[in-house]
C-alpha cells in the first residue's frame, strides 16, 4: 500500500447493503429481523477475515472495508451474497480503487464516496466495479460485463461500470425468486435454537445476561481492566517483547518496512519457535529472527489468508493446500495440495492450522478436520465434524478443539479413537478458542469477554480484543487500543498489563525465550 505525505494510501473500497431491508424488516418484524441481522453480521466479517479485508463502518444492514488487492474485495462480495441467500435475503456490492484520504484515522475522500455511489447503483446479488478496478484484474479469474455509462449522485463525470458474472470461470449465482426467499426466512429465522441465541448484555451497576435455555444467569466480572494498561509502548509497526512475569516491555524490533499489515480481526495467529517469530501478512509471511533483530520476507505469491504453526523442524502455513518453509533457507515447499483424489478435497478452504499429537492438523469451512502426517505427505486423513463450518482449532490435553463461530459452537476430537463429541453450544460468540489451566477458553469479540468451556462466568477484557493466546498459566488478550491482558488461567482475574502505540494484532507466547510476542499494528482506524 503506497503513502503520500503519511496521510493517503491506495486502497480498494467496498461497500455492501441489504437489498430492500426496510421491507424484510417490516414483514419479520424487531425480533426476528435482529437475529436476521446478526447472522448477515457475522457471514460478513467472516468473509472479511477470509479476504484480508478491515471492516472499516457499519451502519444499519451495510458495511464498508477496504482491502489491500481489489481481487479480494470482488471476492469477498460475491461470497458472501452466496451465503447471506440461504437466510433468504440479497445483497448488493459496489467496489472501486483508487487513493483514500486518512482523516482522523479514517478513509475518506473521492474514492470512498465513488465506492459508495457504485454500491447504490447495483442491484440484488451483483458486484458492480468501477472501469479501473475491472483494469486492474486481467488474468485474475474474474470475468465482467459492461454495464454502461452511469452518472452517480455527487459525481461530476459519467462512471463506467461493470458488472462480476463469473469468478475462476465459475458464473455468479443469482438471486433467489422473491417466493423461495421469503420461504427461507420463515424457515431459518422463526426459532433460532439453543445454541444460536444470544445473551443480552446489560452495561450499568449491574450486567447480567438471561440465557434463554434455562434460566441461567451469565456472571461477567467487572473489575474493569481497561482503566489502567500502563506504560504506554513504542511506536506502532514492532515486534514487542513482553516480560511475562512481570509485564515490561522487552526487546523492540521494528517491522513497518517490511510488509503490509494484515489488520485486526482477522483471525490468524502467527507462530513463535524453530528459532524465530513467523508473521502472517497479505501474500507474505515475516520471519523475525530475535537474536539477531532481523527481519524477511518470505513470498507466498496470490493474496490468501495465512494459517501458521511450527513443529517438526518445519513452519507449516496453509495457501490452498499446506505447505512447509525452511526455518534455516526461509524456502518454501509445497507438501500437500488440496485436489481430487486427497482425502482432504477441494470442496472447502482452510481456515486454521495447529501441530499436536504427531501430526499437522487443519480445519476445513465445510466442518472437516484433516490430519496430515509430518513425515508422511502420503498420510492424509480428514473426518466431518459438523455439518456447518469449522473456523479455528487448538490443541489442548492430547485432544484437538475445533469452532463453528457461525453456530457459535465448539467440538472436541480424540486423535487416537478418531471420535467426536456432539457440537457444545456457547450462549455468545465464539471469536477464537485457547487451551489453558486445563481447558478450553472461549474469546467472544462483541462482547470483550473470554469464558472457560462450560462455565457461566465470564472474564471482562478490552472492549475490542483482537487476539489471544495461551502461555505461562495465563491467557494473554490484545485489544484494538494497544491494551494487553493477562488472565489467570485458573482463577480467571483479569490484569491490565501493558499498553503499546498501536493496536495488538496477535499475541504470541513464546515458551522458548521465555516472552511473550505483541505484534503492533498501526493505531486503529
Amino acid at each position: 500500500m503506497s503513502r503520500r505525505g503519511g496521510d493517503r494510501r491506495l486502497a480498494a473500497v467496498l461497500f455492501t447493503d441489504i437489498v430492500s431491508s426496510t421491507e424484510v424488516a417490516s414483514e419479520m418484524g424487531d425480533a426476528r429481523w435482529r437475529e436476521l441481522l446478526g447472522r448477515h453480521h457475522r457471514i460478513v466479517r467472516a468473509n472479511l477475515k477470509r479476504y484480508g479485508g478491515r471492516e472499516q463502518d457499519t451502519a444499519g444492514d451495510g458495511f464498508f472495508a477496504t482491502f489491500v488487492v481489489p481481487a479480494d474485495a470482488i471476492r469477498c462480495a460475491a461470497s458472501a451474497q452466496g451465503e447471506v441467500r440461504a437466510l433468504g435475503i440479497e445483497i448488493r456490492a459496489g467496489v472501486t480503487f483508487g487513493e483514500v484520504e486518512m482523516v482522523d484515522g479514517k478513509p475518506g475522500g473521492l474514492v470512498v464516496h465513488t465506492g459508495a455511489r457504485i454500491m447504490g447503483a447495483s442491484s440484488a446479488g451483483v458486484v458492480t466495479v468501477s472501469s479501473p478496478v475491472r483494469d486492474l484484474l486481467p488474468g485474475a479469474g474474474i470475468a465482467f460485463e459492461d454495464a454502461g455509462m452511469h452518472r452517480l449522485k455527487g459525481l461530476e463525470d459519467e462512471v463506467h461500470l461493470y458488472r462480476v458474472v463469473a469468478i475462476d470461470d465459475e458464473p455468479v449465482e443469482r438471486p433467489e425468486a422473491q417466493e423461495a426467499a421469503s420461504r427461507a426466512r420463515r424457515d431459518l429465522i422463526v426459532d433460532p435454537g439453543p445454541g444460536r441465541r444470544r445473551s443480552a448484555f446489560f452495561v450499568g451497576g449491574v450486567i447480567a445476561a438471561l440465557l434463554v435455555v434455562g434460566a441461567l444467569a451469565l456472571s461477567i466480572r467487572r473489575d474493569d481492566p481497561t482503566a489502567a494498561a500502563t506504560p504506554t509502548g513504542p511506536p506502532s509497526q514492532a515486534l514487542v517483547a513482553l516480560n511475562p512475569a512481570t509485564g515490561e516491555q522487552g526487546q523492540v524490533i521494528p517491522i513497518e518496512l517490511h510488509a503490509l499489515s494484515h489488520g485486526p480481526g482477522l483471525g490468524t495467529d502467527g507462530a513463535a519457535g524453530e528459532g524465530g517469530v513467523w508473521l502472517p501478512r497479505t501474500s507474505n509471511v515475516l520471519h523475525v529472527d530475535p537474536a539477531h533483530e532481523e527481519v524477511g520476507t518470505i513470498p507466498l505469491g496470490a493474496s490468501v489468508y495465512l494459517n501458521l504453526d511450527t513443529g517438526f523442524d518445519r513452519v507449516w502455513v496453509t495457501e490452498k493446500g499446506l505447505s512447509t518453509i525452511s526455518p534455516a533457507t526461509d524456502e518454501v515447499s509445497p507438501y500437500v495440495i488440496w485436489e481430487a483424489g486427497v482425502p482432504a478435497g477441494p470442496e472447502g478452504y482452510e481456515t486454521d492450522l495447529v501441530t499436536g499429537a504427531g501430526s499437522v492438523w487443519v480445519t476445513m469451512s465445510d466442518g472437516r478436520l484433516i490430519r496430515v502426517a509430518p513425515n508422511d505427505r502420503d498420510a492424509v486423513r480428514s473426518w466431518q465434524l459438523t455439518e456447518g463450518q469449522l473456523d479455528g482449532a487448538e490443541f489442548g490435553d492430547g485432544e484437538v478443539w475445533a469452532f463453528d463461530s457461525y453456530a457459535g459452537s465448539i467440538v472436541r476430537f480424540d486423535p487416537e479413537t478418531g471420535r467426536s463429541d456432539e457440537p457444545i453450544a456457547m450462549s455468545g460468540s465464539v471469536d477464537e478458542i485457547s487451551f489453558a489451566g486445563g481447558r478450553i477458553w472461549v474469546l467472544d469479540r462483541s462482547a470483550g469477554t473470554v469464558t472457560p468451556l462450560g462455565s457461566a462466568t465470564s472474564t471482562q477484557v478490552g472492549a475490542n480484543p483482537t487476539s489471544m493466546a495461551a502461555g505461562f498459566d495465563a491467557l494473554w488478550v490484545g485489544d484494538e487500543d494497544g491494551s494487553v491482558y493477562r488472565v489467570d488461567a485458573l482463577t480467571g482475574e483479569v490484569e491490565p498489563t501493558y499498553r503499546a502505540g498501536g493496536e495488538i494484532q496477535i499475541v504470541i507466547p513464546d515458551p522458548d525465550l521465555e516472552v511473550v510476542w505483541l505484534d503492533v499494528g498501526p493505531p486503529a482506524r
